[in-house]
């Protein structure tokens, strides 16, 4: 029990009982959580997790979502790992609540022998990864600027008040880096962030709203390979130095994708270039400056500031399947499956970025020769990684199947 304002803040676990059920349903749903056909029994079984309850004078006030996880390897049914807030919501943004809710979501993690609660933040500011300080509003920038697209305008940001960010590739789709607090709160992006608004086939830089740090990136994979080694050299080469970009100018702008894609066999790196920037030559390449928002992703600039490309380095340790929890973390171990791995995914891109012949309109079975092979590999893969207990590389091999079934067309003979 907290005291607060005009009366006590006290915090409790939401029941199935009619009453429980419908103050929580209310609380859930202006806290912006679904909330399923099911929530009265839901609420009677605490095997999933528990809503708590703040109520002052026997009105609700705010509410929070605590969801267990057993450990990776576990099933269903074994005792939890790990305890996740997914949701705290107070009414008027109370600290005195919000701090209630926190000390009832530890109490209960604490009870059933989890020592930590991953995801708790304060209403509107995520949780900063330990050793880290998120600043409360926007600092002075004073780095170099950076011209992210026309009219949209960053600076170069101290890597010392930058939030740390981690680097995904989503099913061996598209990269993707955020901040590690964020992927503990069961969202794939963050509401509220300013930048680059969401196309179908460009790129995204999203910004804190409160900071204008870079807070979200995804970067399609071009649609074009390359093969020219001094290119891809030289931008390998850049030296990267550590920091963030902060927004200075612009909001809601589109961000095309790259054209270019390079790549070398081992995946030891991926370049993505603008196509006048890889006609420029290794040469101009040399002269760009290299910024590494992440310890595997670096933004690349040309010599006029003018953001022209991106890489990654070590891209298959980055490789996770889609739909994995944010949380979740299993590295895809080395190996003959991630030997194998790393073949499909160079063979699967090199055939994606070139023409294809849909495979119901191929007169000649040597046409789409190719195209099957890849496929069977993929799911042969699929099926070996997961018999060995290799749930990562099982997965994106998966993912990479799934994307020949349905956009090379292997949907339509039904194969």
């Amino acid at each position: 029990m907290v005291t607060g304002r005009t009366a006590a803040v006290v915090v409790r676990r939401a029941l199935g009982s009619p009453r429980d059920a419908t103050r929580a349903h209310d609380a859930l749903r202006e806290a912006g959580v679904p909330v399923g056909a099911s929530l009265a029994a839901a609420l009677g079984d605490d095997r999933w997790g528990v809503v708590l309850l703040a109520e002052r004078r026997a009105a609700v006030v705010g509410a929070l979502v605590l969801r267990w996880a057993p450990a990776v390897g576990d099933g269903p049914e074994a005792p939890p790992a790990t305890a996740w807030a997914e949701r705290c919501w107070s009414a008027d943004d109370e600290p005195a609540v919000v701090e209630a809710l926190h000390d009832a979501a530890r109490s209960e993690a604490a009870a059933r022998g989890v020592d930590a609660v991953a995801g708790l933040t304060e209403p509107g500011m995520p949780e900063a990864p330990a050793g880290v300080e998120r600043p409360a509003e926007a600092a002075p920038v004073e780095g170099p600027a950076r011209t992210l697209v026309a009219g949209a305008e960053a600076r170069v940001a101290a890597a010392a008040g930058a939030a740390e960010m981690a680097t995904l590739w989503s099913g061996a789709q598209a990269f993707r880096a955020r901040w590690s607090s964020d992927r503990a709160q069961f969202q794939w992006s963050v509401d509220g962030c300013v930048g680059s608004r969401e196309t179908d086939d460009g790129d995204a830089l999203r910004f804190d709203a409160a900071t204008r740090r870079l807070r979200e990136v995804w970067l399609t994979r071009p649609s074009r390979v390359a093969f020219d080694e001094g290119v891809w050299r030289a931008a390998m080469a850049l030296a990267a130095a550590p920091g963030s970009l902060a927004l200075t100018e612009g909001d809601g702008f589109a961000l095309p994708a790259m054209e270019v894609a390079m790549f070398d066999l081992e995946l030891t790196g991926y370049v993505a270039l603008r196509a006048e920037a890889f006609a420029a030559g290794a040469d101009a390449l040399a002269r760009w400056s290299a910024l590494a928002v992440t310890p595997d992703l670096a933004l690349l600039f040309d010599e006029g500031g003018r953001w022209s490309g991106w890489r990654v380095t070590g891209p298959v340790a980055r490789a996770r399947p889609m739909g994995w929890p944010e949380i979740r973390e299993m590295p895809l171990r080395p190996g003959a499956p991630r030997d194998a791995l790393t073949a499909l995914l160079y063979d699967w891109m090199c055939i994606d970025a070139g023409a294809r012949v849909r495979p119901d309109l191929a007169t000649d079975p040597d046409d789409i020769a190719h195209m099957v092979s890849l496929r069977d590999r993929a799911r042969a893969l699929a099926e070996s990684a997961k018999a060995a207990g290799d749930d990562a590389v099982a997965g994106v091999a998966a993912d990479v199947a799934a994307h020949v079934h349905w956009s090379w067309g292997f949907f339509r003979v039904g194969e």
